[in-house]
């Protein structure tokens, strides 16, 4: 593929024919209508000539005289640079000339220069006279790059160009892909004239480079460009299969081949046995490996490698079970151990197990007979060992019976049913057990209650469970009641008995019927009342019997308690309220004890004390109903009510009211009395001077303070009461309070600082102003005035009694000045001014304070001042007027920050465009900053930008200064200016020790990359389009494999080298290589379940993409080649079948599975034999297939049994006795134990024929 590509300037065609160049115009040949005028269409091709023979005639481009002319219109292709003009037969002399488009004179011969782009233009050629001459035209193309190419991944070619000025050139990827996405493959990329091309595993189908530069001829300078493409092939792959073989003993061989992908023949194969073919056959153990070369040059050998092993011949295996066993048991087989083998074992029923040691959980009765085991080591199999199994069948369970239930103390029979031979055993609670078919439990009690279980053990097999139930009824034990106690009259409820067994029924007795009981009964005691007329208590006895389930119980006694009636009564003492009233028992025991009293002194069924004789203090004055209950020591009781009588005594009280000093107090009698009337008072005041005996007297006392009053009153009944009680007589309180001159804008204070004796102020009214009206009523209060003036500010005062007091005062109210100032807020670093513009009413300012935030301050009235450090700080200004009033303004002045310039790297890599990054920071503590504009410089003489993080590519290795300046949005710039290293970049280059092989493929790579001898390459990182990366500078053992089992699997190989300095480049190979498909090997047979009757084997190859085939069919070594044989098999037995197959690539697999060939029975019998010695039908025995066991019996006509035999080659030679028989017919009954443990019996006729 060849495509001319050209650059295009201004987005138009702007040619210019000069210094010898055709460039785009308007072509005219300038020629009138006589000009032989032909059109030549060269288009097709830039290297071609076209020649055409005419006359002339006319004139063009201003010809005149003798000169005719003729005219081309050229269409030339767009790769060609040079066209040519020349005359023959006959040649014009020296001097004679071309034009295009009636430009400059070119001599004929003399190739003129095409400018890129033009196709179409105008050729004249005049001369004197009109000869038949041959015209020539000829382009040329001097320039281009080489042929395209194919390349192996891998594996390296040349890419040429010529025609271009060397230290021009360029070389980019342009399809598929972005611009230069495959540069990485080229071994140089400018100035080079000659690059080398290295495809990697990922590589597309081809890649089309473009290479371009200034012509070395026509017009040097001039820029064109050409392309080439390359085509990628995957990696030569080998791969030997099978890889790991097993001669099993006495198998002889095994082929190894060696299949090969992505060649071109011929191909070369070198064993390290010294062969040359792609398969071997090896005998022996070892190691054995291939190597293959083709004909592509530039790429190393590939090579696989295969094992062989010799396995030793196998041990005797040993298999045991663990029998005899019963029906449902667990049997478990086991053999020898050999190192290193898997176990294929065989029984009845299609017992099969890989185990070494199998097992079956629950082995039914038709498990017995033999179980065969084979032992796999490497895919060898040992001979076949059995072992025998016995099983023998668990016996039906007894039937189980018991004369239960039976009561506590009888006997308990068990009983079985009869099994013969049989091994009885009983279980039971309690811990009974027996070995009798019918035991006896004698004297039962009720922990041998429960269930009983018997089983049957025959020939050491135990059968199931039988279960029977054996109650045990208990003896009843009654449960009485307390015993009961009550007295005469009273009425004894229903009394019921319990016992210790459920359904428990009772029989009574009475002793003593005159208690009011009947003699006896069934169940509980009845209701009954109590009968006792005598002075001591009465006690009679119930004698209870139970009886439960039919069996009785012991019986007890019940004790029932009849108690005498006593009589209660007291006597008490007359008193006033208030004193205790005193009372004393005068109660009647009536033949019992007293043991208990209790007094109701208020009848409200209370009880208030429970001691013989008390006292009781009433609350109020009376009549009182008191009761006495009493109660003797068998719990008989009784109970009175007596009235009870409490005298009133006088409540005294009186009110009055507290009052200020040298106010009247009156005293108002409040006294009372429930019952009667009062009829004397006497008052004390408490002054040691004032008393009265009216009821309601008033007083005026001569001091304040308080006084201890006190009022005694006598009731009509002779009952005396005295209250007493304080009065107040309070202090006047003395109103006054400090204030002060004040500032108009100052708050002024009004501090009370009235006083009261003996009590405190409670209450304060303010008139700020004496105007009437209340402004406040805080003890302590402020009021800012409005205005400026002269006021007289009124407090008055209340104590806590109401007493009250009054005060006036002046105060002064000064005017206030008007702080303010301007200033403008800076950058960090620039000094600020602050202007003050204060006013007042009236008066002056005296005095300026600044405060401006930053710990510093100025006294000046217009001050300048330089903060340290960016912020917002409150700037404050406190002015003070000649009255000393104060203003304060307070302003905040913002002072920007300085950016703080940084930017990375300090390193970069030579030709790399380069992330350059701003790290410039600028704070945002106090204010919001932003930086708004970068200037980069960047140190070579040529680099700027006004971006934030630019991207910038040095030309040259070797250091720079780097500057970036920076302004915020509030104006506030900074620059910062740092050392840059420009660091080479390394050149990537490896190989891979093979290239293509069967899966699993396993490849060495090689790391050939190289640097400068200013840096060291430092990193590596290898993608090998598997899934697996490596970071070691040659990764070795690397696996490549291929999932298919039909496609070839290709991989492209990545690698990227890092320098000590961190420049990185990627370079990659396209299908790099090539992993040929491992086939699977499969096959089925037919018929699946055979027998020696019918042992003929069809074998049907299932493999995936298999196109050689050898099978061993595991019968003394017997093998096929071809895809689906057939065999016979001669013997019963399992056989190994296995198939091993290769495909196209020479790639191989193996699988192996179990034919079976079971065995059968047969015997065959014949009626006749000639036992004459001619040694032929001499004998009479039976053969057959099948057979462990046979005995044949021979009886004459008589029924005598003339032979006997019991082996298996036993044969009759028909004499009885070591006598001869005569020729007649015979009766044989043969019997014949199969290979499955079953007996067959044949009865007929023979006939002796002599």
């Amino acid at each position: 593929m060849k495509t001319i590509y050209s650059l295009l300037f201004f987005g138009v065609f702007l040619l210019l024919f000069a210094d010898n160049n055709l460039q785009a115009q308007t072509q005219s040949c300038g020629c009138d209508n006589t000009v032989p005028t032909f059109t030549i269409n060269l288009s097709a091709n830039p290297d071609t000539s076209y020649a055409i023979q005419s006359t002339r005639n006319g004139y063009c481009c201003s010809a005149s005289g003798p000169a005719r002319c003729i005219s081309f219109n050229i269409t030339v292709s767009p790769g060609a640079n040079q066209v040519n003009f020349d005359v023959f037969n006959p040649a014009p002399p020296g001097g004679a000339f071309y034009q295009v488009g009636c430009g400059a004179p070119t001599s004929l011969g003399t190739p003129l220069c095409i400018d890129t782009g033009v196709v179409n233009f105008c050729v004249t050629y005049c001369k004197s006279g009109n000869d038949n001459a041959t015209y020539v035209v000829t382009t040329t193309k001097t320039y281009g790059a080489s042929d395209d190419i194919t390349v192996r991944e891998g594996c390296s070619k040349d890419l040429i160009v010529k025609g271009l000025v060397e230290s021009t050139v360029t070389w980019n990827s342009i399809f598929p892909g972005n611009y230069g996405d495959f540069n990485n493959y080229l071994s140089c990329t400018s100035q080079c004239d000659t690059t080398a091309v290295t495809p990697v595993p990922t590589a597309p189908p081809y890649v089309d480079y473009q290479v371009c530069g200034n012509l070395t001829t026509c017009s040097t300078g001039m820029f064109i460009c050409d392309t080439v493409r390359v085509y990628t092939l995957p990696e030569l792959e080998v791969n030997v299969t099978p890889q790991n073989v097993v001669i099993c003993p006495g198998t002889g061989s095994a082929v190894l081949t060696a299949s090969v992908a992505n060649a071109h023949p011929p191909i070369n194969y070198m064993w390290n046995t010294g062969a040359t073919t792609p398969s071997i056959t090896v005998t022996s153990a070892g190691t054995y490996f291939v190597s293959v070369t083709d004909t592509l040059s530039g790429c190393p050998a590939v090579s696989d490698t295969a094992y062989v092993i010799n396995p030793p011949p196998f041990p005797p295996l040993n298999p045991t079970n663990n029998g005899p066993l019963c029906v449902g048991d667990q049997l478990n087989l086991g053999v020898d151990t050999v190192p290193g083998a898997t176990y294929s074992w065989f029984g009845p029923n299609g017992f099969t197990s890989s185990s070494q040691y199998p097992s079956i959980p629950v082995v039914p009765l038709n498990a017995s007979g033999a179980y065969g085991v084979v032992a796999i080591v490497n895919g060898c199999y040992s001979d076949t060992f059995y072992t025998n199994v016995v099983i023998n069948q668990i016996p039906f369970a007894p039937t189980a019976t018991t004369n239960a239930p039976v009561c506590e103390g009888t006997n308990i029979q068990l009983l079985a049913s009869n099994v013969v031979n049989g091994v009885y055993n009983w279980t039971g609670v309690n811990g009974f057990t027996s070995t009798q078919q019918n035991p006896t439990i004698a004297n039962a009690n009720m922990l041998d209650t429960g269930f009983y279980s018997v089983n049957v053990m025959v020939n050491g097999c135990t059968s199931a469970n039988t279960d029977v139930y054996v109650e045990v009824k208990p003896t009843p034990q009654v449960i009485l009641p307390p015993n009961i106690i009550v007295c005469h009259g009273a009425i004894v409820p229903q009394t019921n008995f319990s016992g210790t067994v459920n359904n428990t029924t009772f029989n009574w007795t009475n002793s003593n019927p005159n208690i009011g009981l009947q003699v006896n009964g069934n169940g509980g005691i009845p209701p009954f009342t109590a009968n006792n007329t005598g002075t001591a208590s009465v006690t009679s006895t119930v004698t209870v019997t139970p009886t439960a389930n039919g069996c009785p119980g012991p019986s007890d006694n019940f004790y029932i308690t009849i108690d005498a009636t006593p009589a209660a009564n007291f006597s008490y003492s007359n008193v006033c309220e208030g004193t205790q009233t005193s009372f004393t028992d005068l109660s009647q025991s009536n033949g019992g004890t007293i043991v208990s009293w209790a007094w109701d002194f208020t009848n409200d069924g209370v009880i208030d004390n429970t001691n013989q004789n008390s006292s009781n203090g009433f609350p109020t004055a009376g009549t009182y109903n008191t009761q006495l209950h009493i109660a003797t020591s068998l719990g008989c009781k009784d109970s009175i009510i007596i009235p009870v009588v409490v005298d009133p005594i006088p409540v005294a009280n009186f009110v009055a009211d507290a009052v200020c000093f040298n106010q009247i107090t009156n005293f108002i009698d409040s006294s009372s009395i429930a019952t009667g009337g009062i009829v004397n008072w006497q008052w004390d005041f408490g002054d040691n001077s004032g008393t009265s005996t009216n009821a309601n007297p008033s007083y005026t006392y001569n001091l304040p303070g308080t006084y201890n009053v006190n009022l005694t009153v006598i009731s009509d009944s002779g009952c005396i009461n005295t209250y007493t009680s304080s009065i107040d007589v309070y202090d006047n309180p003395v109103a006054n309070f400090t204030v002060n001159n004040a500032c108009l804008a100052d708050v002024v204070q009004l501090n009370d600082i009235s006083t009261v004796n003996n009590s405190s102020i409670v209450s304060w009214a303010w008139d700020y102003e004496n105007d009437g009206v209340i402004d406040d009523t805080n003890q302590t209060t402020q009021n800012l005035y409005q205005s400026a003036g002269v006021y007289n500010p009124l407090l008055i005062v209340y104590s806590a009694q109401g007493c009250v007091d009054t005060v006036l005062k002046t105060v002064t109210i000064h005017p206030m000045p008007e702080a303010e100032f301007t200033f403008s807020n800076q950058c960090y670093g620039t000094t600020i001014p602050f202007v003050d513009g204060t006013t007042i009413a009236s008066g002056n300012v005296s005095n300026w304070q600044w405060y401006f935030g930053d710990g510093n301050t100025s006294i000046q009235q217009s001050p300048q001042h330089n903060y340290n450090a960016e912020g917002i700080y409150s700037a404050t200004l406190v002015v003070t007027s000649n009255n000393g009033c104060k203003d304060t303004i307070k302003h905040f002045v913002e002072v920007w920050p300085i950016p703080v310039v940084n930017f990375s790297p300090t390193e970069v890599c030579f030709n790399t465009p380069t992330q350059f990054t701003d790290l410039t920071t600028v704070s945002n503590n106090f204010t919001q900053n932003n930086i708004v504009s970068w200037n980069w410089d960047f140190g070579d003489n040529s680099g700027t930008s006004a971006q934030q993080n630019p991207i910038y590519q040095y030309n040259s290795e070797g250091k720079f200064y780097a500057t970036l300046t920076v302004v915020s949005n509030n104006g506030c710039a900074n620059s910062q200016t740092l050392e840059i290293t420009v660091n080479p970049i390394p050149h990537v280059d490896f190989i891979a020790d093979i290239t293509q092989g069967c899966s699993p493929l396993t490849i060495n790579f090689t790391d050939n990359s190289s640097i400068d001898t200013l840096g060291n390459i430092s990193g590596w990182h290898w993608d090998f389009g598997n899934g697996n990366t490596s970071s070691a500078q040659s990764p070795s053992g690397v696996v490549f494999n291929n999932p298919s089992h039909t496609n070839t699997a290709y991989y492209n190989v990545i690698l990227s080298v890092t320098s000590d300095k961190g420049c990185t480049i990627t370079d990659s190979m396209s299908q790099m290589l090539t992993v040929f498909p491992k086939p699977l090997a499969d096959f089925a047979y037919s018929p699946e379940e055979a027998n020696i009757y019918d042992s003929e084997i069809t074998f049907t190859d299932l493999s995936v993409v298999a196109n050689q085939w050898l099978w061993d069919v595991g019968d003394k070594g017997t093998t096929f080649t071809n895809q689906h044989p057939v065999h016979h098999y001669t013997d019963s037995g399992d056989y190994y079948v296995t198939l091993f197959i290769e495909n196209t690539f020479g790639c191989k697999d193996t699988t192996q599975k179990k034919v079976r060939i079971e065995p059968a029975f047969a015997l065959w019998i014949p009626n006749a034999f000639t036992p004459d010695s001619d040694n032929k039908n001499d004998y009479f025995f039976a053969k057959g297939y099948g057979i462990d066991e046979i005995e044949t019996l021979i009886f004459d006509r008589w029924g005598e049994l003339i032979f006997e035999g019991n082996q298996l080659d036993s044969q009759w030679d028909g004499r009885y006795k070591n006598g001869e028989i005569k020729q007649d017919v015979y009766v044989y009954k043969i019997r014949a134990k199969d290979i499955f443990g079953k007996w067959h019996e044949y009865i007929g006729k023979v006939t002796v024929v002599i």
